[in-house]
């Protein structure tokens, strides 16, 4: 209890005297975060939107009826040097991918790839990095490293596509009987999603299906 005004007037001012600059410096730190969490998102939405729009030019680039592989790539190039942290270095990567298949340099196909992997945050574009970079790797008859790259985690809507892939690399490797078994979990996975069977029914019919 405060006998005077002037007392708690005292008061106050030792107590800001005590307190006072950390709490303005607080309010300065606050307020720094705010504005620079709101420049560092204004900054990454304008790199998301011109690392997109150079994508777009890859696109409509590879819709034309001779597209320049030259051209894409320095675009491609430009992409994955000031833009690598956005998911259209990744996609831009793929495309990279397909046009080293292309030329059937599954090598380079492999190297963009395994690229895109280790630099791509998307679960869903994960697996369809995994069973490409796999494919390009049997191209290369490098068997066990493919059958490495699709071992993972949670396979979710591609655990068919996984089961098919390492299906054919164990016919590549004459395990017959190891494919067969595989083809046929693809098979009924693909069944009960209801998606189309036909390229599986046929790879089984050429193993041999069991009629039983």
């Amino acid at each position: 209890v405060y006998k005077s005004d002037d007392e708690q007037v005292e008061t106050i001012r030792k107590w800001w005297d005590e307190n006072g600059k950390s709490i303005v410096t607080g309010v300065i730190l606050g307020l720094v975060a705010i504005f620079g969490w709101r420049a560092w998102q204004d900054y990454t939405r304008q790199q998301a939107e011109a690392a997109s729009e150079l994508y777009q030019n890859v696109l409509t680039m590879l819709d034309g009826d001779n597209p320049s592989k030259d051209e894409i790539r320095v675009i491609s190039d430009k992409i994955i040097e000031d833009y690598g942290d956005t998911a259209y270095a990744v996609l831009v990567k793929l495309i990279d991918a397909r046009l080293a298949v292309d030329a059937n340099d599954y090598v380079a196909a492999a190297g963009h790839l395994r690229w895109a992997l280790d630099n791509n945050q998307e679960t869903s574009l994960e697996h369809i990095i995994r069973l490409r970079l796999a494919r390009a790797l049997v191209f290369q008859q490098k068997y066990d490293e493919a059958r490495a790259v699709l071992k993972g985690s949670d396979k979710g809507d591609f655990a068919a596509g996984y089961d098919e892939a390492e299906a054919d690399i164990l016919k590549l490797q004459g395990d017959a009987d190891g494919a067969h078994t595989l083809y046929e979990q693809a098979l009924n996975k693909r069944q009960s999603a209801k998606l189309d069977t036909a390229v599986l029914e046929l790879k089984l019919d050429d193993l041999g299906r069991s009629t039983e």
